[in-house]
């Protein structure tokens, strides 16, 4: 239905407008990290070792008063790194992603202005950037995944937290050069260690 990463982006903050009151409070940031990720193919014919990638970018947050619940979405860049050790080459593929969650806020009492933990859940769209190795892969240029996480929210601006995303469709096929083997589909599953800072 949609085939530019801006319909993506524009539908996305069309329903959280839509989905939050007039009172809820709105924050923008920035965030980096680092993430972890691993490869999972649907045949035993090659396998990776876990490569450190990066991530970096911009992100909004709306929250309701007093209640914790709110809403948070970012526009990161990402790196993502495999080393395959069929063959001792690194896979490499950059990303333009949209995670949009939904994320409750604990209020501790005491030091609840110092320290608020969080948990959050939602869908990630990854929108591929750049890939290597482009004879053998057959990479799929939008990838939806679901992420699940936590953290903790310092002073009320800097926000510490860890993601896992898992694929919900193939990230990638493995055609051979020139196509000359059979497809083996491949998803990603990928740890991130993110520090935001909140204005």
């Amino acid at each position: 239905m949609f085939k530019s990463p801006v319909k993506y982006i524009v539908l996305a903050i069309a329903v959280m407008t839509m989905a939050l009151p007039a009172s809820a409070q709105f924050r923008f940031g920035v965030k980096a990290g680092i993430a972890v990720n691993s490869l999972h193919f649907d045949r035993n014919i090659t396998s990776s070792d876990n490569r450190a990638g990066f991530t970096g970018g911009i992100t909004t947050e709306f929250s309701l008063p007093v209640v914790g619940l709110g809403l948070d979405a970012s526009l990161m860049y990402t790196h993502r790194n495999n080393e395959l050790t069929d063959d001792y080459e690194t896979y490499k593929r950059d990303y333009i992603e949209l995670p949009i969650h939904l994320h409750y806020k604990f209020t501790l009492p005491v030091v609840a202005h110092v320290v608020k933990p969080y948990a959050f859940a939602g869908p990630n769209f990854a929108f591929l950037a750049h890939e290597s190795r482009q004879d053998r892969w057959d990479n799929r240029s939008v990838v939806t995944s679901l992420d699940l996480g936590f953290g903790l929210e310092l002073l009320s601006h800097v926000q510490i937290s860890a993601t896992y995303c898992a694929n919900l469709n193939h990230a990638f096929k493995e055609v051979g050069i020139n196509k000359t083997v059979q497809s083996v589909s491949g998803r990603d599953r990928t740890w991130t260690i993110t520090a935001a800072y909140l204005f």
